[in-house]
């Protein structure tokens, strides 16, 4: 249990870095609807860290939370966008600074990713092996988000030219 309380501990981290990286890069675009989703993100990172705090509290007292963890499936990427879009009421536009932060953010989540794929492949506690499971699809739905906006601004820019 010791080691699987270590890794949710490293997990902790990797979460609260995630945070911080996309809040401070919504300052850094102008974009609206990517600012906007940078900020949701960052939202969905203090989620994962709550979930992760309530699973590592509730091996260390004997009790599973696995299941009802991996029962709150998030959105599709796409979704995710058009919802940000909705609430804007703004269309995304090219914004040149998403590319650098882009490249980073893709760079956190697939550590992530990698980190979790890795600890559900060597778990032996069935709960923590499918907690780490539902990690690696998070991570997954935040690279899938990245990508569809990264996809949306170059459509524009291919318009553009």
């Amino acid at each position: 249990m010791q080691n699987t309380i270590n890794v949710l501990q490293t997990a902790l981290e990797l979460e609260r870095r995630g945070r911080e990286f996309y809040f401070d890069s919504a300052d850094k675009v102008r974009d609206p609807v990517i600012k906007s989703a940078l900020m949701s993100l960052a939202h969905d990172e203090d989620e994962h860290a709550a979930m992760i705090s309530r699973f590592c509290e509730a091996m260390e007292h004997g009790r599973d939370l696995s299941d009802s963890q991996a029962s709150q499936v998030p959105h599709d990427a796409l979704a995710r966008i058009q919802a940000v879009i909705d609430q804007t009421g703004s269309k995304i536009s090219a914004d040149a600074g998403f590319r650098e932060v882009y490249e980073t953010a893709s760079a956190l989540e697939r550590r992530s990713v990698d980190f979790y794929r890795e600890q559900a492949e060597s778990a032996s506690d069935p709960g923590a092996k499918k907690f780490y499971g539902f990690l690696v699809t998070l991570e997954t739905i935040h690279m899938d988000v990245l990508q569809s906006l990264l996809e949306s601004i170059i459509a524009i820019e291919e318009e553009t030219h």
